[in-house]
């Protein structure tokens, strides 16, 4: 595997840890003689009390990203963790639009009251009289039956959050516990 320094974050595609490494899970590490050295370098910013244990990086759903900010990028503070997994989406996430439509009785704020090629109607039911079954009809097709929440309208998100996620390839991410100590930059 090669000199690895105390502290360094590798991927690994493997379902163990090595030995001189640890998960990068949040798990809370005593503070002992073997885990010093890492702490003396992340100290607990991670969690734990500073004291007795120590964290190291929650990576688990997360891509490790460096700290420090690039031209035109936003800062990221070392330590931080920004994104969410799943996204509930709101009005806000959708652009602003506006549309005719057809009705039996003609169009609304659309082309003229003459061209019903599309129509929303209720359809005749047993006795002549009107069932509200919520169709559309498009000129020469056959009534296509609508999901009620087209008709009724509902809140942005009542079908529960979406997936936020970038693609991903699950690997085991872990930091070095042991290893060369990584020198002071001048």
């Amino acid at each position: 595997m090669g000199d690895f320094f105390i502290g360094e974050v590798r991927a690994f595609a493997a379902n163990r840890v090595p030995k001189q490494w640890e998960s990068c899970d949040g798990q809370l590490l005593s503070l002992n003689s073997a885990t010093r050295p890492l702490f003396t370098l992340i100290g607990n910013r991670f969690g734990g009390d500073g004291r007795l244990n120590f964290a190291v990086p929650n990576l688990n759903g997360r891509a490790p990203m460096g700290a420090g900010a690039g031209e035109g990028l936003t800062p990221h503070a070392l330590a931080a963790t920004a994104g969410v997994e799943t996204v509930l989406l709101g009005m806000e996430h959708y652009p602003p639009h506006n549309h005719a439509f057809c009705t039996a009785g003609g169009w609304s704020d659309g082309p003229t009251a003459n061209d019903r090629s599309i129509a929303w109607a209720n359809v005749p039911g047993q006795g002549g009289k009107p069932t509200p079954v919520n169709v559309y009809h498009i000129a020469e097709l056959t009534l296509v039956t609508m999901n009620a929440r087209s008709i009724q309208g509902y809140s942005c998100g009542e079908q529960g959050p979406h997936n936020n996620m970038q693609p991903f390839l699950p690997v085991l991410l872990c930091i070095a516990v042991q290893g060369i100590y990584p020198p002071r930059p001048d």
